[in-house]
């Protein structure tokens, strides 16, 4: 939920989120699921009063927040845009189960749904969502943020890694349907062309400890 005028964001979390508020500058953080009626209360008061000024934007990431946004309606009149960033629920029930239900309330609830790919935007069109809605706007970085500096030249010497050795990093949770199972495939193929590249798996579960993974790296012979 972003307040535009001032520049500050309300995150509202169905679950305890992980990170820190030092991400965006102001950032409120709240768990739908361990709130007490005190906060809730005021929560509600506040962002009933942004949204009577026109100063509120709802913005949700994923398909259950989307699915949700749709009570929001029974106290705000703030335009909603959904997030999706995925290919498609794949075989997760859950998720397909959230997918039929957001689908219906495309056409009436969410001013946009913003994509960071036109592959799911043409994959959620095919699903039955509201053509009409869909914007992509592609992956970027900020440069000025995220940049070679001092601190990866000693992770680099931490890991033992040489300067002039390449590094792929593969960043981000362990999930089938992020694609990790297709990247370790193509790690024998990178290696016959660079013999001496590093790789880096970070993230939750891209460690040792899941068995899933070791075997995986193993079947490839890189383990």
């Amino acid at each position: 939920m972003n307040n535009s005028k001032i520049n500050q964001h309300i995150v509202l979390s169905i679950l305890p989120t992980r990170y820190q508020s030092d991400l965006t500058q102001d950032l409120e953080t709240y768990t739908l699921l361990s709130f007490r009626f005190y906060k809730l209360f005021y929560l509600f008061k506040k962002l009933r009063k942004l949204s009577l000024s026109d100063n509120l934007v709802i913005k949700t990431w994923g398909h259950a927040a989307a699915f949700i946004s749709k009570f929001s309606r029974l106290f705000l009149t703030a335009p909603i845009i959904w997030g999706i960033h995925d290919s498609g629920p794949g075989n997760q029930k859950l998720v397909s189960l959230l997918v039929k239900l957001t689908r219906k309330i495309s056409y009436y609830l969410p001013d946009s749904i913003i994509c960071v790919s036109q592959a799911t935007c043409d994959q959620y069109k095919k699903l039955g969502y509201d053509h009409k809605k869909f914007i992509y706007i592609a992956n970027g970085l900020d440069s000025n943020r995220f940049h070679p500096n001092s601190q990866s030249y000693e992770t680099r010497k931490l890991l033992g890694v040489p300067d002039s050795t390449a590094v792929i990093g593969l960043i981000y949770r362990y999930c089938i349907e992020k694609g990790v199972n297709i990247f370790i495939e193509t790690m024998p193929e990178i290696f016959k062309e660079l013999p001496n590249v590093k790789f880096v798996f970070c993230g939750s579960r891209m460690d040792s400890q899941n068995r899933k993974l070791i075997k995986k790296l193993r079947k490839h012979e890189i383990l």
